[in-house]
């Protein structure tokens, strides 16, 4: 399997997809950074799984290295644990030349992406996804951020890491829920760019099966992210389109009572604005029961079970508003997206 570079012209950087590649983490950084000190930061439940062999492998290749350990869940990607990660990073002795790792899902790696893009104004840094939804998604590209309590990653920087270390392996310890989420990402990709992995989707339904050939998923994913990237870093046209399905699920994660997850919520998403776009005349009839079939399939919800008025009012602060206007990302078929700005004063009629 070809190895996959990121390259947007001042930068660029390998995703190493290799099973078993979170035993290989000293080598990586022993040769890319060989006199640096590694902070590893991670959460408790990523801790008990795969710090041990990250700090092991560190430990063969003579680097110098500490652990933070954070709670998991999306409140820990907020501004107060974000301070505490800097202190702890000044109580440490980090340099500039050292380097952060990001061991865990989407959370760890958007904040400690955010803090080594603003500690010491960058440190070096590296993502360890330990996640689906991260290895395919989140991992790649340099979106790094916090929340605000009005909404999701609305404080944030584009910045890079070094290399991605991506191990398929670790997908085997996610729980059902964390795995299917990730695959509402996977399922997404294929909406938005590609209806042949779609169709590999379709066909290799359940965890076991596409279990079978997520190596397979998970390369052409994170080819069409790094395509995407390369032709739009900075998230102002083509990147857009990797939004499908989130901008309902941002607002559903905003909800007080919401217990739904991130990949839940993009399922949700898609399916209702495939719904929404076959009703406005842009999306093909049929996309949105195709969707839903290839959602359900995977134990996702596809239903809003919500109050509208509070989804809307929510969506009317959507970090995708510009100019007045909310970038709705739509379908025209499957394997084929599009951005349709509408105004602020027609969310409303959204759902």
């Amino acid at each position: 399997m070809p190895q996959l570079m990121v390259d947007v012209g001042h930068t660029k950087y390998p995703l190493h997809i290799e099973q078993d590649g979170i035993y290989k983490v000293g080598n990586y950084v022993k040769k890319q950074f060989p006199t640096s000190c590694a902070v590893i930061i991670t959460d408790s439940n990523v801790q008990a799984l795969y710090a041990k062999q990250v700090e092991d492998s560190l430990d063969n290749s003579s680097i110098k290295h500490h652990t933070i350990v954070l709670s998991p869940g999306e409140p820990t990607k907020s501004f107060e644990v974000l301070i505490d990660v800097y202190n702890k990073l000044i109580a440490l002795g980090i340099q500039k030349t050292d380097v952060i790792i990001a061991l865990g899902g989407g959370v760890i790696g958007d904040l400690a992406g955010f803090a080594a893009s603003s500690y010491l104004r960058g440190v070096n840094f590296i993502q360890i996804p330990t996640t689906l939804l991260a290895q395919i998604d989140s991992a790649i590209g340099g979106k790094v951020a916090v929340n605000l309590d009005t909404g999701k990653n609305l404080v944030g920087a584009f910045y890079h890491p070094k290399f991605v270390i991506i191990d398929t392996q670790v997908l085997k310890t996610l729980s059902d829920d964390d795995f299917a989420g990730g695959m509402a990402e996977v399922i997404k990709t294929g909406a938005i760019y590609d209806v042949a992995l779609l169709n590999t989707i379709e066909s290799h339904a359940g965890r076991s099966h596409i279990m079978k050939v997520i190596d397979d998923v998970v390369h052409r994913c994170c080819a069409i992210k790094a395509e995407v990237v390369k032709q739009d870093e900075l998230d102002n046209g083509l990147r857009m389109i990797l939004n499908f399905g989130h901008t309902l699920a941002h607002a559903i994660e905003k909800l007080p009572d919401n217990t739904f997850t991130h990949g839940q919520a993009v399922a949700i998403g898609m399916v209702q604005f495939a719904k929404l776009g076959e009703q406005m005349n842009i999306t093909s009839i049929g996309t949105s029961n195709t969707l839903q079939k290839i959602v359900q399939s995977f134990g996702l919800p596809y239903e809003i079970v919500a109050d509208k008025d509070k989804l809307i009012d929510i969506m009317k602060r959507d970090k995708k508003i510009r100019d007045g206007k909310l970038n709705l990302i739509l379908l025209r078929k499957l394997g084929e997206a599009c951005v349709n700005p509408i105004p602020i004063s027609q969310i409303g009629e959204l759902l």
